[in-house]
């Protein structure tokens, strides 16, 4: 005896949801620079065009680090200080031989000159009162030791300020760092341009790009940059560049890279351990 049971059609797993392409916009204000795209036009023929867009304008802001006017700055600053320096040394003995206490006392010598004179046999000429910048306002008369005091108190004031710039000075002179260390462009901070270049040559390309592939590939172009990057070797063994991995890896700032890609890219965000 058979019985016909009717058996349920297998349910076939639901498909994920696809994630939303990668948009590449490309902005009005930008365009590719002719000299820096024909420098690289055969090594970035296999990204998108708004990629290539970008990576000529990394590498553009990079090679600008050894731009005579940026790595001359610090010299130049050094030399525009000490000319400050020079003129403010000089100002400062200008001004040691004059004494304060000199110049206070002046002042009220000239008051004791201007004292009108008393009447004959009055209080005033039996008793001679130290004299003020007080009795010249009661007198309604000009005080004429008023410039010497206000000079006085002015030396007070810029001996001092010269002192503490002149000591500044030295000190930026001492310590003052080039450009691209007090404000160095992201891209010439550690790995930070291996970093992006790295996710732009296998996240931004027309086709699928490996990690292997994508360090090939970033090879030309940085060896065309200033700078040390003729050193850079690919190990077939290691599958990667050992220099390029290096410099990643010593990255602290792929949080900001990742932010410029967002924005300029519309690079999905990416977590960091």
């Amino acid at each position: 005896m058979t019985f016909n049971i009717r058996t349920r059609p297998r349910r076939r797993p639901a498909l994920a949801v696809p994630s939303p392409p990668l948009t590449f916009p490309i902005r009005e204000d930008r365009r590719l620079r002719p000299k820096r795209w024909r420098e690289f036009e055969h090594e970035l023929r296999g990204l998108h065009y708004p990629a290539q867009e970008v990576v000529c304008q990394i590498l553009a802001a990079y090679a600008q680090g050894y731009l005579p006017e940026i790595t001359n700055s610090l010299n130049e600053r050094r030399k525009w200080l000490r000319r400050i320096l020079s003129k403010l040394n000089r100002l400062k003995r200008n001004l040691s031989p004059i004494n304060e206490d000199a110049v206070a006392g002046l002042c009220n010598s000239l008051r004791e000159i201007h004292r009108p004179t008393p009447a004959p046999f009055s209080a005033g000429e039996r008793i001679q009162l130290p004299i003020s910048s007080a009795d010249f306002v009661r007198w309604k008369i000009a005080d004429p030791g008023e410039a010497l005091e206000h000079l006085a108190g002015s030396l007070v004031i810029a001996k001092h300020s010269l002192d503490q710039e002149i000591a500044f000075i030295h000190k930026e002179i001492k310590y003052s760092k080039p450009i691209w260390k007090t404000r160095p462009h992201l891209w010439w901070r550690k790995g930070c341009l291996y970093y992006v270049l790295e996710r732009i040559f296998r996240e931004a390309s027309v086709r699928r790009t490996s990690l292997a592939e994508a360090h090939k590939r970033m090879i030309p172009p940085l060896k065309k940059l200033p700078g040390r990057k003729s050193q850079l070797t690919f190990d077939p063994e290691k599958g990667y560049a050992p220099a390029i991995r290096s410099g990643i890896d010593r990255c602290k700032y792929k949080q900001l890279c990742d932010q410029y890609l967002q924005d300029w890219l519309a690079f999905p965000p990416k977590k960091h351990h």
